[in-house]
């Protein structure tokens, strides 16, 4: 199964192509202006680099929250637009299944932390439970500076956020925790390429329909966005436990 994987949640930009357990491509950049062509020329170069066809594709997936608004949106138009021109379903994924997905050869519980604004972050305790399937407690919003109240001094801190919400992770937590930035991890999109294959195998019927509604989107301000259903041909589904 051939998957296309986009993330444009944070101001890096990534697109991959991911098929069964193997990575074909990745191709990343940072997204400052006109994220609709940024985003185009991306999946250009990706089928380009690894010498794929677009109309090989299988499945379509995407971040779909929390993070950058316009990013949200950006990835949605794509994502139906593919969808309705190719007749491929679209899994719309999670941010936080994602990096669960990335770090899922851990043997511990992972906090993800997404930039939300300048000051405060998205915080969410990951627990693993097999292959490919992760829950989360409630996820909280709160001030970097708050951070260390509820991660502790011994846990994982995966991030998903721009170079400055990194730098005020270091700055308020400093040595008292392990900081896995998103440098050292595999990109959202790979993520989100590896868990909408696994829904849809095992619910290839939701699927069959599959378009992202603009109201399914939620405000990175107000934390909507980690509350996204599932959009299937104008409806909502539970997130998968």
């Amino acid at each position: 199964m051939l998957v296309l994987g986009i993330d444009l949640s944070s101001d890096i930009g990534n697109v991959s192509l991911v098929q069964g357990q193997t990575v074909l491509g990745s191709v990343s950049v940072r997204m400052r202006h006109r994220p609709l062509l940024n985003c185009i020329q991306l999946i250009h170069d990706l089928f380009r680099l690894t010498d794929c066809k677009i109309d090989d594709l299988d499945l379509l997936s995407g971040v779909v929250g929390p993070g950058s608004w316009t990013g949200l949106r950006v990835t949605a138009v794509t994502l139906n637009t593919l969808s309705f021109t190719l007749q491929v379903p679209v899994v719309p994924v999670n941010l936080f299944d994602a990096l669960a997905e990335n770090t899922i050869c851990r043997d511990m519980d992972v906090f993800a932390v997404v930039q939300a604004t300048r000051t405060h972050a998205h915080v969410a305790q990951i627990s693993k439970n097999g292959a490919r399937t992760a829950t989360y407690a409630d996820i909280e919003y709160i001030a970097f500076a708050e951070i260390m109240n509820i991660v502790g001094e011994s846990a994982d801190i995966v991030v998903s956020a721009s170079d400055d919400a990194i730098d005020k992770l270091r700055v308020f937590c400093g040595n008292q925790i392990r900081l896995t930035t998103v440098e050292h991890l595999p990109p959202a999109s790979i993520g989100a390429a590896c868990v909408a294959s696994g829904l849809y195998l095992a619910h290839p019927a939701k699927w069959s329909e599959s378009f992202i509604r603009p109201e399914y989107l939620g405000s990175p301000v107000d934390g909507g966005a980690f509350e996204i259903k599932r959009g299937i041909g104008g409806k909502a589904l539970e997130n998968e436990k």
